[in-house]
């Protein structure tokens, strides 16, 4: 939360959770069969895949950012150098990460292993799914308006394997639903006697009032209602939880450069972080000479710039703020491609406010520089994220979910405070 003046980039990864199945795809296949119970608990690192309940003892050295998880009272997760009081339930791929970067000193108190033999299957279906959504984005970012200028371009196909990429992760990670939802409509076809019947929601009501939870009337003749479900489902939650580890890894790989030869890290998420264009070159030289392989591209398992300027190039943020993870300001700062002129952009990511939201706060402080400040600054500000578009006449429509039913909200506020 202060003001950094210093010339720096950011590095994302590509496709994160897509890239961590492509790797254990093709490095160790994801396991078939169910688990057993672990009793040979030396023997974990021979296992296909292990999850563990152990209990860290001690840290032998320190890393900066810290990779151990410590769960709060609130169920948020902080990430420190120290020594969790209570066992900590891991898999394998993340104890051998809190091995090889803290060197830690632990006892296996539970687990279980699969060790059925693999699958890779999923690999050739990522590989497919992430070259396709490369040729829907290389149909270009802009499209020309009337008078010459770009607007960006509308790019449904490639949001759709974004979306469905990603959520083979997530799918994974399922709980079992506790209810569901069924649609009741009054008028219903009689295929016998070739007519249209007229059967009351009350009758149903009556006969299956045990289960039903809720309901609410969406017509004339239709009806909403929840209803306690019996879960006969499964889901493979271990497959979710080594994709989520592979994540880390690639991560962890690009952090122990960092630590070893003393490159700041002066922000961190899920999948980018911020250093000094400075260290730039050390970093690519290290993790090319450790791993052997790419460190920037455009194929997964590599890095790109998360910074970027329209014509431009050589971009770095010259000034920046970092308010937390997905909220901060980067003053960006290129060559023209073509006539050599500086050209400077305002690179923002604040979680959770619409862009229609973030301009119009940004309007009302005068600078996004100096919005930034003023949260930096530990003030509240009240966004509105649908502001009156006084061009257009019109506001932008955000609807609410409550007690079951939608609504329009004229007026959308949320207020943040750092």
């Amino acid at each position: 939360k202060k003001l950094i003046r210093k010339l720096m980039i950011a590095i994302d990864a590509v496709s994160l959770y897509p890239s961590a199945i492509d790797r254990l795809s093709k490095k160790y296949g994801l396991p078939l069969g169910p688990a057993s119970r672990m009793i040979d608990f030396d023997n974990w690192k021979n296992y296909q895949y292990s999850m563990m309940t152990i209990q860290i003892i001690k840290i032998n050295k320190k890393s900066y950012p810290p990779l151990i998880a410590h769960k709060t009272k609130n169920e948020s997760i902080q990430y420190l150098n120290e020594v969790p009081s209570e066992p900590v339930y891991i898999d394998k791929y993340t104890l051998e990460d809190y091995i090889e970067h803290h060197q830690i000193e632990y006892k296996i108190l539970d687990g279980v292993y699969w060790d059925n033999g693999s699958t890779s299957i999923i690999g050739p279906l990522i590989e497919k799914l992430f070259d396709d959504r490369l040729r829907a984005k290389a149909k270009g970012k802009y499209k020309l308006n009337e008078d010459g200028t770009k607007r960006m371009k509308n790019k449904p196909m490639d949001t759709t394997l974004k979306l469905m990429l990603n959520s083979i992760y997530g799918k994974n990670l399922l709980k079992p639903g506790k209810s569901k939802f069924i649609y009741y409509n009054e008028h219903q076809w009689n295929s016998k006697k070739k007519i249209m019947e007229f059967k009351p929601i009350g009758n149903y009501m009556i006969s299956n009032y045990n289960k039903i939870i809720q309901h609410r009337k969406i017509s004339e003749n239709l009806y909403e209602l929840e209803e306690r479900a019996c879960d006969k489902s499964f889901n493979q939650v271990h497959i979710g939880a080594m994709i989520l580890s592979m994540s880390k890894r690639i991560m962890n790989e690009l952090f122990k450069i960092c630590n070893d030869k003393n490159i700041e890290v002066y922000y961190q998420d899920t999948d980018s972080i911020h250093i000094e264009a400075k260290d730039e070159k050390c970093l690519i030289s290290e993790f090319t000479k450790k791993h052997n392989r790419n460190i920037l591209g455009e194929n997964m398992g590599e890095f790109n710039s998360d910074f970027e300027i329209e014509g431009a190039e050589n971009v770095f943020s010259e000034k920046s703020i970092i308010l937390g993870k997905k909220c901060y300001w980067d003053h960006l700062a290129g060559t023209n491609k073509i006539t050599g002129e500086r050209m400077t952009h305002d690179h923002i990511r604040l979680k959770g406010i619409t862009a229609e939201g973030l301009e119009a706060a940004i309007k009302h402080f005068g600078s996004a520089q100096k919005l930034f400040e003023h949260l930096a600054s530990g003030k509240p500000h009240i966004f509105t994220l649908n502001p009156y578009d006084q061009e257009n006449n019109k506001y932008k429509i955000l609807m609410e979910f409550k007690n079951g039913e939608v609504f329009t909200k004229p007026v959308f506020t949320r207020n943040l405070k750092f």
